[in-house]
């Protein structure tokens, strides 16, 4: 948790990092681009993107628990 005198900071240097990245991964990437066919290029950007979703996913259900979602049982006993 970030205190909120910070926060301004906080989001100042995340979104500087996000705003560099896409350029610099660019310029580490097209000297392998144009080596290998693009539609790998995009099979292996796709597959790196769906498995840090997934691993996202799995981190964020672990670190609370699930959600209960029997909302019918809830509702029943609220009336």
């Amino acid at each position: 948790m970030v205190p909120p005198a910070f926060l301004g900071r906080t989001f100042s240097v995340l979104m500087t990092v996000a705003t560099l990245g896409m350029p610099v991964t660019l310029l580490a990437i097209s000297p392998v681009v144009d080596r290998y066919p693009a539609s790998l290029f995009f099979t292996v950007a796709g597959s790196v993107t769906l498995l840090m979703a997934l691993a996202w996913a799995w981190v964020a259900l672990s670190e609370r628990g699930a959600p209960n979602l029997n909302v019918e049982a809830q509702t029943i006993g609220a009336s």
